[in-house]
């Protein structure tokens, strides 16, 4: 138990202060008091000097510290840990109660918030091609409002999730979930809302489930959508979801995954 809190005083003490690794020197970290915290037995090696500054902010939740503001920076907003928030309300809405503000629930040591958000553009490459098919992972902030929608499965992690896609099948693009070469897909962009669109997370993930139902499975796929042609692809179906839902994301390369440009017309699904 005394090594057990001792380990929890360090991370505690690693919030906040410097990790010097000059070459030559022992590299050590001093805490907010700018006493030595702990140094290390081995000199810091003259390579890892040349590729980083001389003080190296201590990172808190594997973020970069940004000794201008006081906060740790991540993918979409800061957190202030003196003041033990984010600095900004949640971009995805309520998804977690009426505080857009607060940090894994106002317990940063026992848990921990990589990104806050619900819905993951993923892909993998087509075979024996350049370009990248996707698809939507969802896995909800709140899984008990989803329990009775037979379509959400666990996932390898023990989370409850739904991934769906499209794809070509009789010359029509035809929606599927958990399409097989999908399961394995590689973690892309994560859905932001578009400005104006503040909803809570299931009923955001609602309006996207609602425009993936809505579709009947009658367009023509084509493999390399364009202005000039009739059809469209598995990338053209995410992007329009995504766009009936009033939500978006960045596609995995914007050079190489065609269709993503021409989203699938579909009805708008939020108010």
């Amino acid at each position: 138990m005394k090594n057990r809190m001792m380990q929890i005083g360090l991370v505690l003490g690693l919030m906040a202060g410097t990790l010097s690794a000059q070459a030559g020197k022992l590299p050590e970290f001093m805490n907010a008091q700018q006493l030595t915290a702990w140094r290390a037995q081995h000199a810091a090696p003259a390579v890892a000097a040349a590729q980083a500054p001389d003080e190296q902010a201590a990172f808190f939740t594997g973020k970069p510290y940004d000794a201008a503001s006081g906060t740790y920076l991540f993918k979409y907003r800061a957190y202030n840990p003196t003041l033990a928030r984010w600095t900004s309300a949640d971009p995805s809405g309520f998804p977690d109660g009426a505080n857009g503000f607060s940090y894994c629930d106002n317990n940063a040591v026992g848990c921990f918030d990589k990104y806050g958000l619900f819905v993951q553009v993923t892909y993998h490459r087509v075979t024996a091609s350049t370009s990248y098919h996707t698809a939507l992972k969802i896995v909800p902030n709140n899984p008990n409002d989803f329990v009775n929608d037979d379509r959400f499965k666990k996932d390898s992690n023990g989370q409850l999730c739904l991934i769906i896609s499209a794809a070509r099948k009789d010359g029509k693009l035809t929606k599927e979930e958990f399409r097989p070469t999908d399961l394995d897909n590689t973690a892309g962009d994560f859905v932001m809302p578009n400005n104006g669109n503040i909803k809570s997370d299931t009923e955001r993930i609602r309006d996207i489930i609602k425009a993936y139902d809505e579709y009947d499975n009658k367009t023509e796929y084509t493999l390399y959508p364009s202005t000039d042609s009739s059809g469209y692809n598995s990338n053209s179906f995410t992007a329009g979801v995504l766009t009936a839902a009033g939500v978006h994301a960045k596609p995995p390369d914007a050079n190489h995954t065609p269709g993503w440009a021409k989203p699938l017309p579909l009805k708008k699904t939020y108010e």
